[in-house]
């Protein structure tokens, strides 16, 4: 998932619907509906305070599950990512070996 901070905000779930991220092939409604996403966010000098809240369809924590997370920062000129800075992304291809992701382990 990719969050924009832009006014609106917008929401790209998916890399192949929208590679890239162009503005107009958003997902907003499917991380409304679909996810049932809500995002809190404010703009504070130099910064952003941001909060999501969403449902991952199909995911279902019990004891000892593990997920990978991961926070990402992209360029928000309003037309299509061109820079990425990721926590984890230290190789090349970050994104295709999820291994190095920080991972969550639900109790």
């Amino acid at each position: 998932m990719h969050f924009l901070p832009a006014s609106p905000n917008h929401v790209f779930l998916n890399d192949s619907l929208a590679p890239m991220y162009p503005m107009e092939l958003a997902q907003d409604s499917l991380f409304r509906n679909g996810w049932k996403g809500e995002i809190a966010r404010a703009a504070k000098a130099g910064s952003y305070l941001l909060e999501l809240g969403f449902e991952v369809p199909g995911f279902m924590p019990y004891s000892g599950r593990v997920a990978g997370i991961d926070v990402a920062v992209c360029d928000g000129d309003g037309q299509s990512r061109k820079n990425l800075m990721i926590w984890s992304g230290t190789k090349k291809e970050f994104w295709l070996f999820m291994n190095d992701y920080p991972k969550v382990i639900f109790e």
